[in-house]
């Protein structure tokens, strides 16, 4: 039986409220804004099916139930009349992440929503610096916003990695070490 979309339920890309890069950093959030890069190995392209929602601001992809331990990269774009794509996701279990947003073309930032579409993470670097996000999420569903910065249309790779594969993702240091004065937490 496919996923059913939380956003046909109760919700629209509408209702998810994107911050100004003035937000405070709020350091007791579970999600931290780093300069995380993509693993090297064994990332495989992710293929997305229809998208479950559409509206004049974007499309909603769902990726279903994330695994532990693995990873891949979605490779899409963002036109400027399609300023937001989401991709909605399941966690069955407390596993620890990292999202990296980069082969830009133009600004983009990198976002996470819970299931009762509360920001929880934000990244939003300047220019064509890459997006990254890192931290345990526990089991629930959870939806990552793309976002182009002025509604500039713009390439991207979304690299999505759990378990083993994104702690091997994170550079040396704690995450207070590698946190960029751009990022932000909610």
């Amino acid at each position: 039986m496919p996923n059913q979309s939380l956003l046909t339920n109760n919700s629209n890309s509408s209702d998810f409220e994107l911050p100004d890069r003035s937000t405070p950093v709020d350091r007791n959030s579970p999600i931290d804004p780093t300069e995380t890069t993509a693993p090297s190995n064994a990332t495989n392209p992710i293929e997305l099916d229809d998208p479950i929602y559409v509206d004049d601001t974007g499309e909603t992809y769902d990726l279903g139930i994330l695994d532990t331990d693995a990873s891949g990269v979605i490779t899409q774009d963002l036109s400027g009349s399609d300023s937001l794509d989401l991709y909605q996701f399941t966690v069955e279990e407390s596993t620890d992440f990292s999202f990296t947003l980069d082969n830009l073309s133009a600004d983009a930032d990198l976002y996470i929503f819970d299931e009762n579409v509360e920001l929880i993470g934000t990244s939003d670097n300047y220019d064509l610096d890459a997006e990254a996000l890192e931290g345990n999420l526990t089991d629930g569903t959870y939806f990552l916003g793309v976002s182009s910065f002025d509604g500039e249309a713009t390439d991207y790779d979304l690299t999505i990695s759990s378990g083993e594969f994104a702690l091997s993702s994170v550079g040396a240091g704690s995450s207070a070490d590698l946190m960029s004065q751009e990022s932000s937490l909610i």
